[in-house]
């Protein structure tokens, strides 16, 4: 197995130092997810404040970006700001391949600079640069700053510590642009005073003949599966927006309702006739980067990458029929760096609010003019926005008593697009993922809702359901994989051999639920336990629609099975000493 390295970038001491990565630890959690998860729980103290030089933001690549088709994601790591515990977050494009061409697999940012900088990463030489004329500028305005370079930045949202502020790349140059979107990475960045890392490099990614047939065998058979390049053609997991109104689960004025009168303007066919611009990251047959131009309504002439949770949070979420209007949020959300999804909640949440005379601000569902200006308050932190910026879980807390009964949050991270009452797994799913509310650690609804091989009103087997996986994911994102792509376990512990890991299927999984017993050990050393593995209060509420709700006796006995499967204390939900054992990281405990 060959030597990997990251770069150590400590911005109070402005010193930049190259590492080589034990091959212990490249053995144990194999790079992405795993091994930044690794770093930042053994560099991080318990309880300091995510905003403070205490904590670090991990930019992670894996072993495999560069190498396979459709692994050039990578992750950003750190305490997040908006939740208080751990958040990981992955971004598409071209900035991992970069990374692993200037021969690094990391990057891990520590202390604060006293004035605003930019990381640059030329060749194979790492170097602080001051970028005080860059401060306010947009993430394409600081994109374009730096011409042939590969940009991970943040806007106006993370210099104002937005708490679900992000880190978007690739936003200007070739290939797919990404986001870095959950948690709040960016405001992290914002307060260590980085702009942006810019990185470009002439390197050479050298691979063995028997990983350049697996190269070929593994992209030809993307390239040729019709069917999932036809699935993305109108952007990602647009064709859920249909299928997922018709099951009722389509989040509608602030998760009140299941399906959304007005879904045939925002959906995938009202979307087709307006692509621009189709783009892909790195040794991608498929391309599900899709960048729309609407042509009609009040932002005509506004543009933005599309896919499925920005458009049905920033539209059906917000009653929001306009096509342009939901643009020209993501547009909006893209260039201040703001998380596109927490932004739908945060927007719904404040409209109900307004409507039910909570708040001084007036906003109603559907309000085309007041949605924008609401982005705009929030990433400047102007009036209401201020308090927004926080997140609806400390917005909610502030604003009037009853207002947390509509806060759709897990941990404190505003709900994903697909509303559980419709998909009892996802309840759980959202419940249990380590960074709070996410789809992406399990998506129990692609089994409940879109492929329709499980029922979706049935507790029975969703909790071995939703473990897997997160197991798999864990793993699969430790490489990293696009979760875009049908990669077996079998075929990547195959291609990891071929790189020299010892590791077949079984291991691979093991390696999935042993990065997600990491995680777990870190949000318990910042006091979460059960009681936040919670839903929100809505969710055991019936839908206006359909009329359907999660029974909390239903939920508690899922979340049961899932701790009993896990091998955690049915009581606290700490994973028990002779799980850790069982994985290899029992002293980690803490």
């Amino acid at each position: 197995m060959q030597d990997y390295k990251l770069f150590r970038v400590n911005l109070s001491e402005g010193s930049i130092k190259e590492e080589i990565i034990p091959s212990q630890l490249i053995s144990k959690y194999i790079g992405g997810k795993g091994l930044a998860a690794y770093y930042l729980y053994k560099e991080v103290k318990a309880k300091i404040d995510p905003l403070s030089p205490d904590n670090k933001v991990i930019f992670m690549a894996g072993p495999l970006a560069g190498i396979m088709p459709c692994c050039t994601h990578h992750v950003v790591t750190t305490k997040s700001p908006l939740t208080g515990g751990y958040a990981d977050s992955f971004a598409g494009g071209n900035f991992s391949y970069e990374l692993r061409k200037a021969g690094f697999l990391g990057i891990i940012i520590e202390g604060k600079s006293p004035n605003l900088v930019t990381l640059k990463i030329e060749g194979r030489k790492a170097t602080l640069e001051d970028a005080s004329h860059l401060k306010g500028k947009t993430i394409t305005e600081t994109d374009k700053y730096y011409p042939g370079f590969n940009v991970a930045s943040i806007g106006p949202g993370g210099e104002n510590l937005v708490k679900y502020a992000c880190i978007l790349n690739n936003v200007t140059g070739a290939g797919r642009p990404g986001a870095a979107g959950r948690g709040g990475a960016g405001a992290v960045m914002g307060s260590k005073n980085l702009k942006a890392i810019a990185i470009k490099s002439d390197g050479k990614i050298e691979i063995s003949e028997k990983v350049k047939e697996l190269q070929k065998r593994h992209f030809k058979r993307f390239a040729d599966d019709k069917d999932l390049r036809e699935f993305y053609s109108g952007g990602l997991f647009t064709p859920n927006i249909d299928i997922c109104n018709t099951a009722n689960v389509i989040p509608t004025r602030n998760f009140t309702s299941g399906s959304f009168e007005k879904v045939k303007n925002i959906n995938e066919d009202a979307l087709r006739p307006n692509i621009i611009k189709k783009s892909a990251c790195h040794l991608c047959p498929i391309g599900c980067g899709n960048t729309v131009k609407v042509n009609r309504g009040p932002f005509k002439g506004t543009e933005a990458p599309v896919s499925y949770e920005p458009t049905v949070l920033l539209g059906a979420n917000c009653a929001q029929g306009d096509l342009s209007t939901v643009v020209e949020s993501i547009r909006l959300c893209n260039e201040y760096g703001i998380d596109v999804m927490s932004m739908g909640d945060v927007i719904a949440f404040t409209m109900e609010c307004s409507e039910k005379g909570l708040i001084d601000y007036k906003i109603h569902f559907g309000d085309a003019e007041k949605q924008i200006e609401l982005i705009k308050m929030v990433g400047n932190r102007e009036g209401i926005g201020n308090l927004l910026a926080e997140g609806v879980k400390v917005a909610s807390e502030k604003i009037a008593k009853g207002s947390e009964d509509f806060a759709l949050h897990v941990k404190g991270l505003e709900i994903p697009g697909y509303d559980p009452r419709g998909s009892r797994a996802m309840a759980l799913a959202y419940a249990t993922a380590d960074r709070g509310a996410c789809h992406q650690r399990a998506w129990p609804a692609g089994a409940e809702v879109v492929d329709k091989t499980a029922d979706p009103f049935t507790t029975t087997g969703k909790a071995e359901l939703v473990k897997q996986l997160q197991d798999y994911n864990a793993a699969a994102w430790s490489l990293i994989t696009c979760d875009c792509v049908p990669y077996s376990a079998e075929w990547l512990a195959e291609v990891l051999s071929s790189l020299g890991f010892s590791i077949n299927e079984k291991e691979f999984m093991t390696l999935g639920e042993r990065v997600y017993n990491l995680t777990r050990l870190f949000n318990v050393r910042e006091d979460f336990s059960r009681k936040d593995d919670s839903m929100p209060k809505r969710f055991t509420e019936p839908m206006k629609d359909t009329g359907w709700k999660i029974p909390i006796n239903d939920f508690e006995r899922m979340l049961d099975e899932y701790y009993e499967l896990r091998g955690w204390d049915k009581k606290t939900g700490i994973p028990k000493p002779e799980k850790l054992r069982e994985l290899g990281i029992d002293e980690l405990a803490p």
